[in-house]
C-alpha cells in the first residue's frame, strides 16, 4: 500500500531549512545558522531595515520573526539551527485578485492542484497565517492566480515519483514571484466553509482511495 508523504517529501516539506536546500532559487535570499555568530553575519549580509528569523520546524507562523533588524536580533531565539532570510516586499498585492500584504497558498495531491486560497494578515501585521488573524478566500484551481500554479507544478515535478498532498505558499513582489515555504500538513477547511473547500476534500479522498487501492 502506498504512504502518503513517504519520508523524503516529509523531510523537505516540514522543514524549511530542506526546503531552502533544494528550492533556493525560488525563495528570497537566506542563510542557515547554526549559532549567534552565524546569525549577526547573516543579518550584515542582507540588505534593508527589515529582516525575517525563523525556526525552520513550525507551522502557523509561530516562531516565525519580522521586523527591524535591531529588534529582530534582540528577540532572536538561541536554539539552533535558525533560518535568517531577507523580507520580501508584498505590498504590491496580486493584481485582479488581492490588494496589499498577501500570500497564496496551493495545495497539491498527486501531481495535480486540488485548489487552494489567498490570505491577508490583520492590520498591522505582516503575518497571513489565519492562526495569527489572517483572513481567506478559497479558490478553485481554475480560479488561483497562474504564476502561483505554474510555479506551484514546477517545483512539484521534484515529488512526481511519491505519493503526496502538501501545500505551498507563494507571495507576488516587485521583483516577481517567491516561494514563501512549504506545508507538510496543510490541514483541510470545513466543507461547509466554501464550495472550494468542498472540492479540496472530495479531491483529496478520491486521490486516498486511489493509493489504497495500489
Amino acid at each position: 500500500m502506498a504512504v502518503l508523504n513517504p519520508p523524503l517529501v516529509h523531510q523537505i516539506t516540514a522543514s524549511k531549512s530542506e526546503t531552502y536546500k533544494h528550492f533556493s532559487k525560488y525563495q528570497p535570499k537566506s542563510y542557515i545558522c547554526a549559532n549567534r555568530a552565524e546569525v549577526e553575519w547573516a543579518f550584515e549580509q542582507t540588505p534593508g531595515e527589515l529582516i525575517v528569523v525563523k525556526e525552520p520546524e513550525s507551522n502557523g507562523g509561530r516562531a516565525v520573526l519580522i521586523g527591524p533588524k535591531a529588534q529582530i536580533l534582540e528577540e532572536a531565539p538561541t536554539v539552533y539551527p535558525l533560518i535568517v532570510q531577507e523580507f520580501i516586499d508584498t505590498s504590491v498585492g496580486v493584481p485582479g485578485f488581492v490588494e496589499g500584504i498577501h500570500d497564496v497558498r496551493v495545495k497539491i495531491g498527486g501531481g495535480k492542484v486540488f485548489g487552494g486560497m489567498i490570505r491577508r494578515p490583520a492590520p498591522g501585521e505582516y503575518k497571513a497565517n489565519l492562526a495569527q488573524g489572517g483572513t481567506a478566500i478559497h479558490y478553485r484551481p481554475e480560479d488561483l492566480p497562474p504564476e502561483a500554479v505554474k510555479l506551484a507544478l514546477e517545483i512539484d515535478c521534484f515529488f512526481e515519483k511519491f505519493p503526496r498532498y502538501y501545500a505551498l505558499d507563494f507571495a507576488n513582489t516587485p521583483q516577481g514571484w517567491k516561494l514563501i515555504e512549504l506545508n507538510s500538513k496543510p490541514g483541510l477547511s470545513p466543507a461547509e466553509v466554501s464550495p472550494q473547500s468542498k472540492l479540496i476534500i472530495e479531491e483529496l479522498a478520491e486521490y486516498l482511495v486511489e493509493l489504497a487501492s495500489k
